[in-house]
């Protein structure tokens, strides 16, 4: 095998270490989008909330 791949990135960071750091990278932005898909579904529950409390004030109540 290829003594360049057996030492790790540039000779000097073994690559379990190279590995572990891509690991917890992509877990950070995974996390980051969950949080902002969460957001968009409280913005949009929210939003459909107050359709549906127009839709019966109006059907109740109605002009």
């Amino acid at each position: 095998m290829d003594p360049i791949l057996l030492d790790g990135l540039f000779g000097v960071v073994p690559w379990s270490v190279v590995i572990l750091i891509a690991i917890v990278a992509i877990g950070l932005l995974l996390i980051r989008a969950t949080i902002s898909l969460i957001k968009v579904a409280i913005l949009v529950a929210i939003g459909v909330g107050c359709f549906l409390l127009v839709q019966f004030v109006l059907k109740n109540f109605g002009v």
